[in-house]
């Protein structure tokens, strides 16, 4: 009897410093129940002197030693986010420092509202300065190997072509149709159309209107545009 009594309570996951403390004392009115991992109690659901069936819920314990963080991603940004993609965050508590992490799941749906893709990033937390709910500015980084880019604000989108203004001397610019790759955060990869060490006009320093590019590029490429 005493051997099917340890199996049981074995069995109920009582410690076993409990189960050789009920040998030796017999009975016992207070029993611990220790968790079976580590963590932070996020939810309590019962106080002492209630009453609970099997499967209620009492606690709901968390494990912050790694946490995820969620990032909404836009939809043409998506063939470049892989899986353990290197991920950094910063938080407005942080200031200047950055906490390093990876992508961990991309979520196979897109939402229609937004554009965007939801996706999972996994962190390691020592020291716990990661807390749910907080907000932060993620970036993902993705290798392209050596590619030409030029900056955003050099380029002309009609809508159908790409087009930039290419500085040929004495104050005499280009137009050119290039073919661009990926959209960076601030310029683009150049596909073809450009070779480096070419000078391409910028909005900030060419003082001319996007209509007026526009006009100059569709009226003939291959001439040139004051």
């Amino acid at each position: 009897m005493i051997s099917r009594s340890r199996k049981k309570l074995e069995l109920w996951n009582l410690d076993e410093r409990e189960i050789s403390r009920i040998e030796k004392d017999g009975v016992v009115y207070r029993v611990p129940i220790f968790s079976t991992r580590e963590g932070f109690i996020v939810e309590k659901t019962i106080n002492e002197g209630d009453h609970f069936m099997a499967g209620k819920n009492l606690l709901k314990i968390a494990d912050l030693s790694v946490v995820w963080v969620y990032a909404d991603i836009y939809e043409y940004e998506l063939p470049f986010v892989r899986l353990d993609s290197r991920a950094i965050i910063n938080l407005p508590y942080l200031p200047g420092e950055t906490l390093e992490g990876k992508v961990s799941y991309i979520y196979p749906h897109l939402s229609k509202k937004t554009r965007t893709v939801r996706v999972r990033l996994e962190f390691p937390n020592p020291g716990y300065r990661l807390k749910p709910g907080m907000y932060a500015t993620v970036k993902i980084k993705t290798p392209f190997g050596e590619h030409l880019v030029i900056p955003k604000d050099a380029v002309l989108n009609s809508g159908e072509r790409m087009y930039v203004f290419v500085k040929k001397g004495k104050g005499i610019f280009e137009p050119r149709i290039i073919k661009t790759g990926p959209e960076l955060e601030d310029s683009y990869i150049v596909e073809d159309g450009l070779a480096e060490g070419e000078e391409v006009v910028t909005s900030a320093n060419f003082l001319i209107d996007s209509e007026s590019k526009l006009k100059a590029a569709l009226s003939g490429m291959g001439g040139s545009s004051h």
